[in-house]
């Protein structure tokens, strides 16, 4: 298993909030801005966003 991503360190799903870029996520090689609202919710999103992951989309 690899937990950052694939075995050539590409990242699949990360939702983060940087300093000075807020909360955002990364999906593979696009990154798009997060709206932090719960933390059910922030749990639903991602492995909604690591499903779609497995299914190729």
């Amino acid at each position: 298993m690899y937990p950052n991503g694939l075995s050539d360190g590409t990242c699949l799903v990360r939702y983060d909030n940087e300093k000075g870029k807020g909360d955002h996520k990364h999906i593979r090689d696009k990154q798009e801005p997060y709206k932090f609202t719960t933390l059910k919710k922030l749990m639903e999103d991602f492995l909604a966003d690591v499903a779609k992951g497995k299914e190729g989309r």
